[in-house]
């Protein structure tokens, strides 16, 4: 027979976790909960989560939104916006986070809702960092491997988060990146091989001269995506979203562009040697005299226009 739980031990355990969980947050350091632990001494009455909250370094929705909602709001598959997840915790204000949106409206604006916030002196980094990386670049279930050896992929999108889009040369091979969004970033010259970027979300994004042979695009948004130059050998676009992409002087050998929707896009020089183009929407797709397609495969019938 099992020896019931202590419950004062249980209670031990919550506080240890839930002041692990702030002081990764950079909400409490170990000197305040030193001294709190302290008073505790003079005023035993009190647990030391009151204590903290008594010196003013703790607000009582702060430890009551880590002790309930924490591990719920972590388990939920659809995320809410960063100030949500502030609010709620009583590290910002509705007014805080008006002035903020706010902010983000202006036309010159290029920053994210957490780098605001910092810049406005309203939290620290290491607290957005925080909420970051555990509600957000964990959910996008991101797993890399040992091939990946200047670039780390969890890195890339927590900077991506609060605003960088530059990763030109990042090698990320054979990382999971399904589901995630990377609009508009840059990742010229980059090396991808044998990734799977399953419905990823890469409109407008800068992919020149990058190596993607073997890479899983199957149901990726790339409007407006650049190629030029890219090796796209083997890669897997099924059903991806092509539109007005520029595949110009792409190396497409035998990748799988099954359902492929690319009206508009531009494949002037692409090489489609042994590409697999069942079902592709080509209509109104560019091309000219130095595009090689298979010799199966009629590009005028497909609806292409030669420049």
């Amino acid at each position: 027979m099992l020896a019931e739980q202590n419950p004062s031990n249980m209670t031990k355990d919550s506080t240890k976790v839930l002041l692990e969980h702030l002081q990764d947050a950079g909400i409490l350091t170990l000197g305040q909960i030193q001294v709190a632990r302290q008073d505790r001494k003079y005023l035993n009455y009190l647990d030391l989560e009151e204590a903290l909250v008594l010196r003013g370094w703790l607000s009582s929705q702060t430890v009551s939104f880590f002790q309930k909602k924490w591990t719920e709001e972590l388990n939920q598959k659809i995320k809410k916006p960063l100030g949500y997840y502030l609010t709620e915790s009583g590290l910002l204000n509705e007014q805080e986070v008006e002035e903020i949106l706010e902010e983000q409206k202006k036309p010159n604006n290029s920053l994210r809702f957490g780098e605001i916030a910092v810049k406005k002196g309203l939290i620290k980094q290491k607290t957005v960092d925080f909420f970051i990386k555990n509600l957000f670049v964990k959910a996008a279930k991101i797993t890399k491997t040992t091939t990946i050896f200047n670039n780390n992929a969890c890195d890339i999108i927590k900077k991506y988060l609060r605003g960088r889009t530059n990763f030109e040369g990042a090698k990320l091979n054979k990382i999971k990146l399904e589901n995630a969004s990377l609009k508009g970033v840059n990742l010229k010259k980059s090396e991808i091989i044998g990734a799977n970027l399953r419905k990823i979300n890469l409109a407008k994004a800068v992919l020149n001269e990058a190596n993607l042979s073997n890479t899983n695009f199957e149901k990726a948004y790339l409007r407006k995506a650049q190629f030029r130059s890219a090796c796209l050998q083997r890669a897997n676009l099924k059903e991806a979203d092509l539109k007005e992409a520029d595949l110009k002087e792409a190396d497409l050998k035998e990748a799988n562009l099954e359902n492929a929707y690319m009206i508009k896009a531009s494949c002037q020089g692409a090489d489609f040697t042994g590409a697999y183009l069942k079902g592709a929407f080509l209509y109104g797709a560019f091309y000219d005299r130095n595009t090689v397609f298979s010799q199966d495969f009629d590009p005028v019938k497909a609806g292409m226009i030669l420049e």
